[in-house]
């Protein structure tokens, strides 16, 4: 393990400290340059981010790195291996527990999501959306998100109602349900959390166990996830964390590390560290979750974003809540992959395109570090 700590001036005032672990364990250990990445997470911490983490993996090389401040009260540094909410990654999790039972045979991605849900998807409109419609995002469903928070951008007033309240899956389901479709089931893809909570939902149906704990034992266990679990009604993060600032368009700023997730459900309640992520690219990609023809549903938009990064193609997932956000990416094999962890979200518009030019920076500058041929 290496340390090296950095003093310099901050947005936050206090003092920047990068926290940087090795381990190294072969013919590869000279194929990442990693001071380009540690200079990048020094930009995006400058941009505005109070806390940043970055894990890259090249084969038998691992690099950690923590740059930034966990609490900006008392100066707490940040540390590569702390737990952190990872938003919509959890579909990508959520994605594998479903294609699992269509590699069992026990459903179909052309299913009608009526024939499981009758009763929340009764009719025409049950008999349309497929379960293959909830993953892509093209059922149409609307995001109850939207609905429970719709004056985010001027006032923290909803947030902090729903703070402490627990959801049921029916419930948030209920609500995308009741909107405005976002088109007809196929037509376009609108993204939603909603078809995600309704995928955990068909989930329950077709194992008759809960959604959380069947995920949690199918597919988090099976990859050697150790510290990665849904946190039910318990609105606390288990172990080392820092916390998670959101600043709205209007300067209003609040701290939301503590913060009951039902309402995000199999869509986005995971909580995870960095080395789990990376564990979950290699099982996933090494076929110790999915056969060949279920991962490649899932690399055609099933869970999974393929897309340019740093030059090369790349595979990837990324998840935000309030006041945290996280991005994984690999390549083909899993065993290259980057995470990218921060603690700050701004919706100021001159503060957000600094942080977005700035977070685009470090992605790339990883991506090509770590995933692209040289």
């Amino acid at each position: 393990m290496r340390t090296r700590t950095t003093v310099a001036g901050l947005v936050t005032g206090a003092a920047l400290v990068a926290a940087t672990v090795f381990t190294v364990g072969g013919a590869h250990a000279d194929t990442v340059d990693t001071d380009p990445i540690q200079a990048a997470m020094e930009k995006l911490h400058d941009a505005g981010v109070h806390g940043v983490i970055a894990r890259v993996d090249d084969n038998d090389q691992t690099w950690a790195s923590a740059v930034g401040v966990a609490d900006v009260d008392s100066g707490r540094p940040m540390s590569p291996d702390f737990e952190h909410r990872i938003g919509s990654i959890t579909k990508t999790v959520t994605a594998v527990a479903i294609l699992r039972q269509v590699e069992a045979g026990n459903l179909d991605l052309d299913d009608p999501v009526g024939d499981y849900l009758p009763r929340l998807l009764p009719g025409e409109r049950g008999d349309k959306i497929t379960v293959r419609m909830l993953l892509d995002h093209t059922s149409g469903i609307n995001n109850h998100v939207d609905a429970m928070f719709p004056d985010l951008e001027t006032s923290l007033d909803t947030v902090e109602k729903y703070r402490y309240r627990t959801w049921k899956p029916e419930k948030l389901a209920r609500i995308g349900l009741k909107m405005e479709p976002t088109g007809e089931p196929g037509e376009k893809k609108s993204y939603s959390n909603t078809n995600y909570v309704i995928a955990g939902l068909v989930l329950e149906q077709v194992t008759g166990e809960d959604a959380e704990e069947h995920i949690t034992r199918e597919v988090i266990d099976r990859a050697g996830m150790r510290d990665t679990y849904f946190p039910g009604r318990d609105p606390s993060i288990d172990g080392p964390h820092s916390k998670a600032y959101l600043t709205i368009r209007n300067g209003e700023h609040g701290e939301f590390s503590v913060y009951n997730m039902t309402w995000a459900a199999t869509a986005g309640a995971l909580v995870s560290t960095a080395d789990d992520q990376a564990a979950f690219a290699k099982a996933l990609m090494g076929g110790r979750l999915l056969g060949d023809e279920q991962l490649a549903a899932m690399k055609d938009g099933l869970g999974l974003v393929s897309t340019e990064l740093g030059g090369c193609e790349i595979l990837g997932t990324n998840g935000a809540v309030p006041g945290m956000d996280s991005f994984l990416a690999f390549d083909e094999t899993g065993e290259r992959s980057i995470v990218i962890e921060g603690n700050t979200t701004d919706q100021r518009p001159e503060v957000a395109d600094k942080i977005g030019k700035a977070y685009m920076g470090l992605i790339n500058t990883a991506a090509e570090e770590t995933l692209c041929d040289k």
